[in-house]
């Protein structure tokens, strides 16, 4: 079933990053144009994207540290297809197997 994104949640963009300079850069990039809403993968980032769903963008900034990412990556790989995904830096590569690009 797909789900269409309200008006309101086209403008709402998650940041995902384990790096504070990175969450408040980015905010401070993007705040005066969408809702940005940041947070640690570690610190609670896949309960952020489950309960303050949906995003027209998630923006997430992998680290080398990639045992916080679990579970978080999968989840990612199945937002809907109206939600953009960028996926920054050095961490874990791949799509989880059983999972489709769309």
């Amino acid at each position: 079933m797909t789900v269409k994104m309200s008006a309101d949640a086209a403008t709402r963009v998650l940041i995902l990053s384990e790096d504070a300079i990175v969450l408040d850069q980015a905010r401070l990039q993007l705040e005066d144009r969408f809702e940005v809403i940041t947070a640690s993968a570690a610190g609670g980032g896949l309960r952020v994207l489950e309960e303050e769903g949906p995003f027209a963008l998630v923006l997430a900034d992998l680290s080398p540290d990639g045992p916080v990412w679990d579970g978080i990556l999968e989840r990612l790989y199945s937002l809907p297809s109206d939600t953009a995904l960028m996926l920054l830096g050095n961490g874990p590569i791949g799509v989880p197997s059983g999972v489709s690009l769309h």
